[in-house]
């Protein structure tokens, strides 16, 4: 900020204020030690600033100048309720990981209970028959434990092509979601859920929010069972696409309020490139890579739309 002018007359100074403000050119006017101070709040438009106050002294009765008042009361009112609608939308960083925007949301919430209790009666996917139901498609005759690592002869027969599926069991797209092995995987994944979900839930609705989870979803666990085949499971597909959906927004819409906190991306793509290395054991790391594409697709389509008419 810096100072224009020190005018001895107040309400040529405020008068001359007005006008700024209505042009556009951000300014204070006060008191000072020899008459009233008018200050320029960006600099960049100080020249224009002094063009206009060229104009001012040299005829400050112009009409132009006296019919101000109004207009810049105006602009005040637009100012001040835009500082409001930014208050709303402000996180407190210092409270951020404990309490998300808006609380814990119906849809969140509902989801974060489906993948506890699933995961208690399942005790934490060790027992495979109950699992059964939810896995995209049956096991192969030898499968790979994500949980342990070790390789398990199943005596189901194979299905191949998402046979299950094609029969009418279409829940099985999405249900490997649910299904966590070890009470750590569901715990990681919960944290991000409540943070990430419901971000998404108070800014855009819960509906936004289920289609939003349900693409991403059916995406990541056929990408999973294309590469590995059945046996994946996990919300964490969903949480990268929940990450890269407010990426985008935060990048290309932050007035929207969708906003990560600086170190998130440094976390969640840290994660990521840790589980390519193998050193946390099997991992769906194909569910992880295309649900972060599916959601940033879907955050940044509105940019690209405007970009390309």
């Amino acid at each position: 900020m810096r100072m224009l002018a020190s005018l001895a007359d107040q309400d040529q100074a405020s008068r001359f204020g007005d006008y700024l403000l209505t042009i556009s050119i951000d300014n204070l006017v006060e008191e000072g030690a020899s008459g009233w101070q008018v200050w320029v709040k960006d600099d960049d438009k100080l020249e224009a600033a002094k063009r206009e106050l060229t104009q001012f002294t040299a005829n400050p009765a112009d009409p132009r100048y006296s019919a101000v008042g109004r207009k810049a009361e105006r602009v005040r009112d637009q100012e001040v309720k835009k500082a409001r609608r930014l208050e709303r939308n402000f996180i407190d960083v210092r409270t951020r990981w404990i309490r998300p925007a808006g609380g814990i949301k119906p849809l969140t919430t509902t989801l974060i209970v489906m993948c506890c209790i699933v995961g208690a009666v399942t005790f934490f996917g060790r027992d495979r028959y109950r699992l059964s139901g939810l896995y995209i498609a049956s096991y192969s005759t030898y499968w790979v434990n994500p949980f342990t690592g070790s390789v398990v002869k199943e005596p189901q027969h194979r299905l191949q092509d998402l046979e299950e599926i094609r029969h009418g069991q279409v829940w099985r797209l999405i249900t490997p979601i649910f299904i966590h092995y070890g009470f750590l995987h569901l715990i990681f994944n919960m944290f991000w859920l409540r943070d990430l979900g419901s971000m998404i839930e108070h800014y855009k609705g819960m509906i936004f929010l289920a289609v939003l989870i349900l693409i991403s979803a059916v995406v990541s666990n056929v990408a999973q069972y294309l590469v590995t085949g059945p046996g994946a499971g996990g919300m964490s597909g969903v949480v990268y696409a929940l990450f890269g959906y407010i990426w985008m927004k935060d990048r290309y819409a932050p007035h929207q309020g969708l906003n990560l906190l600086p170190h998130t991306w440094i976390y969640m793509l840290g994660w990521l490139a840790i589980c390519f290395t193998g050193l946390v054991g099997p991992i769906a790391n194909t569910a992880h890579v295309v649900g972060l594409l599916v959601g940033m697709a879907i955050g940044v389509a509105p940019h690209l739309r405007s970009v390309f008419r």
